[in-house]
């Protein structure tokens, strides 16, 4: 089964505004007893409401994609200072 993104779910909906929050799934399966892997998530979109709902979804996985590649990067950063001190 593919990984999709199953739910995105828009906290705002005036259209002459951002998106502002995005809450998404995206998993295996679209039914909860199937799921294998699975990630979800809430990020802040600056992409207008009028936008077609395709790039507010992209925005939403890119948002993610920032935030969990900095998080790599401080884990990778401490890893290294570990190992250095043995």
């Amino acid at each position: 089964m593919a990984f999709e993104l199953r739910k995105v779910t828009f906290q705002v909906s005036d259209p002459r505004e951002t998106v502002g929050l995005v809450s998404f799934f995206a998993g295996e399966a679209s039914e909860p007893e199937q799921l294998g892997q699975w990630i979800s998530g809430q990020v802040i979109s600056d992409e207008p409401n009028m936008k077609s709902v395709a790039l507010n979804q992209i925005s939403a996985l890119r948002a993610a994609r920032e935030l969990i590649d900095k998080e790599i990067q401080r884990l990778t950063d401490l890893y290294h200072e570990a190992e250095r001190s043995h």
